[in-house]
């Protein structure tokens, strides 16, 4: 009896220690995969459930993990209770928007594919990318061949554009050159410091105002009022 007592103990504390998987305060947008992902997802932990009801209720490993089961169900149904469906059918296919495959070409050269898609969904090893990562929202809004700066820990990385494709459509290539472009601005940068280089002839006025301090020699013509002045003087003496 002991052991039946301690046994349920621990299986109230079990119930007490699990909290629930709380919910993400963004909108939860889907895609059509990643809806059919949450329902095969519930699909899974409703037949899970049903065998652990199957099994002996003294079992406290299997309690235990009915209750984790039973709690994940419960994210799973307020997930798809708040799954907001986009129909990539209605995007804009100018620019990219949620569910957009982006192809684009980072600053060394090298080329990635990006699908920005609902949180559940996400995967970055897959290249699938939540709508609300700093990837995704730099993202959102560009057009094809513009550039977008992923702001990340390591390190800003400028990106362009290359492609925008929704669902099985095929992409279009729209620029095959890398980041070199961006070296243009530089060039024109340089126009103006020719510009500067026509502004040497400005020395040239200095020697217009040396001939004009010339004249200044003239004010000698004051000596010769000094040579009166000895005459008189000697006549005074005969």
């Amino acid at each position: 009896m002991s052991r039946a007592f301690v046994k349920e103990s621990e299986t109230d504390a079990i119930v007490h220690d699990l909290p629930e998987r709380q919910q993400s305060p963004h909108p939860n947008y889907v895609t059509p995969q990643g809806l059919a992902q949450l329902e095969r997802e519930r699909a899974v932990l409703l037949e899970k459930r049903r065998q652990l009801l199957q099994g002996s209720d003294e079992d406290i490993a299997q309690a235990e993990t009915l209750r984790h089961v039973e709690r994940d169900v419960r994210y799973l149904d307020g997930r798809i209770e708040r799954a907001i469906y986009i129909d990539p059918a209605n995007q804009p296919r100018s620019e990219v928007a949620f569910g957009a495959t982006v192809s684009v070409v980072d600053e060394d050269g090298q080329r990635h594919s990006f699908q920005i898609v609902g949180e559940d969904e996400a995967n970055a090893s897959a290249g699938r990318v939540s709508w609300v990562s700093p990837l995704a929202r730099a993202l959102v809004g560009a057009r094809a061949g513009g550039m977008v700066t992923w702001e990340r820990p390591a390190g800003d990385k400028m990106l362009r554009v290359q492609s925008i494709r929704y669902g099985a459509g095929a992409p279009k290539a729209l620029s095959k050159t890398p980041v070199k472009p961006a070296a243009q601005p530089a060039a024109a940068k340089a126009k103006p410091a020719a510009k500067k280089k026509t502004a040497k002839p400005a020395p040239k006025k200095k020697p217009a105002l040396k001939a004009k301090a010339k004249p200044k020699p003239k004010k000698a013509t004051a000596k010769p009022k000094a040579k009166p002045v000895k005459k008189a003087k000697k006549a005074k003496r005969r």
